[in-house]
This record gives C-alpha cells, structure tokens and sequence, in this order.
C-alpha cells in the first residue's frame, strides 16, 4: 500500500518519500501552488521596490521643480526687476514659475509651504500685470485677479494658524497690495479700508516683534500707502502724520543699517512725500527743502547702483517734484531743468523697456510737466506740442485698459494743459474745447465715484477755465451774451470749490482759485451791469 515498515528507520526522508508515491496528483498539485505562492511574493517585492525607486524619483522630481520655481520667483525675478529693460523677461519667468506651483498644487494641496508659495506666485503674477507702482505691463483687473487669489490662500492658511506672525504680516502685505490696485482704479474709499486693514496688522505684527527690521520697514511701507490714499482726498494733516511717522521708523532704521539701500531709498521717497504734501498746503519753501533732501540722497543712490530700475523711478519722481516747487515759486528755469532731467530718465526708461506700462505712463507726465514750464514762459504752443504727445500716449495706454483710473485722470489734466496752452497762444477757440473735453472725461469719472474730491475739483477747473474763454471772447464779440456764458460757468465752478471747502476737502493751494473766481465773477456783474 506504499505505507512505511517498521523494519526500516522512521526518517522524514523515508516517511516523506512513502507519502509522496502515495500521493502523487496532491503533492504536484501542492507543489505548483507552493511555487506561485513564491514567485508571486517575489514579483510584488520587486514591483515594491520598483514603485518605491518610482516614488522617490518622483518625490525629487516635485522637489527639482518646486526648488525651481521657487527659484525663478524669489531669486532671479527680483534681481532681474532691477535692471532697466527687464518687463519682457520677468512676464515669461513669473508665468512659467506659476504654470509649474500650479500644476505641484494639484499633486500635493495639502501641503502648506506649497500653498504659501503659490500664493507668493500670484503675488509677483500680479506686481507684473499692473501693480502701480512698480514696471507693469497694464493690466489692472488681471493683477487684481492675481492677488485675490493669493489672498484666498493666505486666509486660509492664517485661519488655521491665527496665531503665526509670518503668516499675519503675509496676508497684511497682500491686503496692501489689492489696496493698491483699488486706488489706481479709482476704488479710493475701498482702496483706503484695505490700507487700514493691513496697517492694523502689521501693527500688531510689531507689537509682538517690535525689533524686527522687516516688520518695521513693512509698517513704515503701510504708512505710505495709506498716507497716499488720504493726501488724494485733499486730507493734507492726515496724511503728513502717516508719513512722519514712516519717515521716523526709517531714520532709525537707516541708522542701524546704513548701507541698506532699500531703506535709504524708501527714507529719500519719505522726503519727498512730505514736500509734495507740503506744496498742496501752500507752503512752497518748506516743500522744496524736503524733496530737494530726498533727491539729493536718491542721486547718491543712482549714482552707486546706476542700473537699478527702482531707484531711476524714485529719482525721476523727485525730480519731477522738484520742478512742481519751483514752477509754484515761479522760478521757472530751475523748473525746466529738473523737468527735463525727469523726462531724459522717462525716454531712456521707455526706451529700454518698451513692454512697460509704467514707463510710458511717466514719458507723458514728463511732456506734460515740461509743456508747463513752456507755458509759464510764454510758449503755448510749444506747450500744447508736448501735451498733444502725452495725451498719445496716455490714450494708448487706456486702450489697452479701460480700468486704468490713473491714467484716465491723467488724461483729463492733460486736456487742461491743452486748454492752458492754447490760451497762452491767444486761441480762445481752441482753448474751450480742450477745457470740455477735460469737463467730459471728468464728469464721466465723477459718475463712477461721486465722492472722489479729486475729480471734484478737475470738474471746478475745467468749469472755471470755459467760464474764462467766455470772458475773454466777450472783448472781441457778443459781449453779453459771452459774458452771461461765462458767468454761468463760473458761478457752477464756484459752487464745486465751496462745497469741497465745506467738507473740509479744499487745499490751501485751491483758496487762491476760489478767490479768483468769485473776484472774475464780480467783474462780469459789474460789465453786465
């Protein structure tokens, strides 16, 4: 029966061989699925070790490209900001380095320093498309895009870790600079409650680091722009107090640090912020001795750094300042020159760099300036010749974005000029119409945002300045009836300036005109008897 004797030894060999003959179909049977069993842990070993090897590759590939990204938008965009030129390069870097956090988003959205990263991408995204105050290619709604993005992510990631400083300050920042694209927008009250905001929590920021030199230069940057939003709606006090107080924290700053250059700049523009406010309360020789401070320390700073973009805008801006001081104290040759360096700056800018919107901007504001001076000597028509070439460009400028409240102001300012200089140049005429095309533009503005009192008082000026044409014209034909026009147009611009006054929003500078409309009023009553 093939079973084991007891005549033989009782091996395992012996009893194993027995049971094998009589189970043959079992044990091959046994042994196949024994065979598979091992050959299957073999197989899911290997493949293991193949998927780990896999996953590791994988997790270095995520982390080449993060490293890279991060690389493109911390590292190289910022050194490459500086240079003059640079818009082109820094759109195609920033954009890659966001299509490559975008794509590691979706594969790791959990992860929390790739979310702080990608917010810092829609950031510089943003600071690209149109931040104001830096090189942009003018794509004002785009950039605010950007930055709600970024601010979605910062808030979500500061309501899980309320009590984490860095990620308060972060979020403080983003809410600056959604602040300033509202205000370039013409979102001016909008614009200052962002201001606030992020003030608020950058000062709390300091409370708890009051040594920190970041968290102090980035409280005294919260100042400015608030400063700004307040100076815009003819609140000269309030904004003076905000920018002192920026001016002081960067003093001492710059004492602890003097060679940082980035907090001498932001002291010179502090100067100059002041001097500019200053002009605005008719004190002209106190605001020239602050922005000539701030230029003077900006050339120095050119001067040792002459390829840096930022500190040729600073320069141009103070110079430009300079020759609004010395235009109002009719010095009107040491205006002209500081005009003239500002637009020699703004053309070799444009020149370098013509993707940038910014760059065109300020090439217009300079014609504009130095069609000024032009006028105050007497050129009207050379005047009017630079004007037309400013309103070129800020028209190009707001064909590309219609959202672009800056430059659409800056438009109705230039039709002004316009008006000023053909008035220099005796034609009446020609005069008028630029004067309702500033009227138009301004009243168009007005219906967006009824309470802004700079557009206010753009309307009171064109209203004013059609009132004089008329006044003028009533010496060479229909007497009355030009004289009955411009009384009209003056009384309208009159009423605008009183009602600024009653609001506590009309400018020392402003009482002047007030002064002047009502004694030109007087006059025409009196002709027309």
């Amino acid at each position: 029966d093939g079973m084991p004797v007891s005549a033989r030894p009782s091996t395992f060999g012996y009893r194993a061989s027995k049971f094998i003959k009589r189970n043959k179909a079992g044990v091959a049977a046994g042994v196949l699925v024994l065979l598979a069993v091992i050959i299957g842990l073999i197989a899911t070993l290997w493949q293991a070790e193949v998927a780990r090897a896999e996953r590791l590759k994988a997790e270095n590939r995520f982390n080449d490209v993060r490293g890279l990204a991060n690389s493109f938008l911390f590292e190289i965009t910022p050194e490459i900001e500086k240079l003059n030129g640079s818009t082109r390069a820094k759109v195609l870097l920033v954009k890659r380095a966001l299509e490559y956090l975008d794509r590691l988003s979706k594969e790791s959205s959990d992860d929390p320093d790739l979310k702080g990263e990608l917010a810092a991408a829609y950031e510089k995204v943003g600071d690209v498309q149109g931040n104001p105050f830096q090189a942009n290619i003018g794509d004002m709604q785009g950039a605010l895009n950007s930055y709600q993005k970024a601010r979605k992510i910062r808030e979500e990631l500061f309501s899980g870790n309320s009590q984490d400083l860095k990620l308060k300050a972060e979020l403080a920042k983003n809410t600056q600079m959604i602040g300033d694209v509202l205000f370039a927008t013409g979102e001016i009250k909008k614009a200052e409650e962002n201001y606030r905001r992020a003030l608020k929590m950058l000062m709390e920021v300091a409370e708890e680091k009051p040594s920190d030199r970041q968290t102090r230069f980035d409280l005294a940057s919260a100042r400015f722009a608030l400063g700004g939003s307040l100076f815009w709606n003819s609140r000269y006090e309030e904004a003076l107090k905000q920018y002192y107080r920026a001016k002081e924290s960067l003093e001492k700053l710059s004492k602890a640090e003097p060679e940082n250059i980035e907090i001498v700049e932001k002291l010179a523009n502090s100067y100059v912020r002041i001097g500019e406010t200053k002009s605005w309360q008719d004190k002209a020789d106190e605001a020239k001795t602050d922005i000539l401070k701030g230029l003077s320390m900006l050339e120095l700073l050119v001067e040792k750094k002459r390829n840096n973009a930022n500190f040729k805008k600073s320069l141009w801006t103070a110079n430009l300042k300079a020759g609004e001081i010395y235009l109002d104290l009719e010095q009107l040759e040491n205006s002209l020159i500081y005009y003239e360096k500002a637009l020699e700056i703004a053309k070799e800018t444009a020149e370098n760099d013509p993707e940038n919107v910014f760059a065109k901007r300020n090439l217009a504001l300079s014609y504009n300036k130095v069609g000024d001076t032009l006028d105050s000597s007497g050129k009207g028509n050379e005047a009017f010749n630079n004007a037309q070439k400013a309103l070129n460009l800020q028209k190009e400028i707001a064909a590309a974005d219609a959202k672009n409240f800056d430059i659409l102001t800056e438009i109705v300012v230039t039709y002004l000029r316009m008006g000023y200089a053909k008035l220099t140049a005796k034609d009446h005429l020609a005069a008028r119409q630029s004067f309702l095309n500033a009227l138009e533009q301004s009243e168009n503005l007005s219906a967006k945002d009824p309470d802004d009192s700079k557009i206010k008082r753009n309307i009171a000026i064109a209203s004013q300045n059609i009132g004089q044409t008329y006044h003028a014209a009533a010496g060479q034909e229909n007497k009355k009836e030009n004289l009955q026009k411009a009384l009209v147009w003056l009384e309208k611009s009159r009423k605008l300036f009183l009602d600024l006054k009653k609001k506590g929003l009309l400018a020392e500078y402003d009482n002047k005109l007030l002064t002047e409309i009502e004694t030109e009023i007087s006059n025409i009553i009196r002709k027309i008897g």
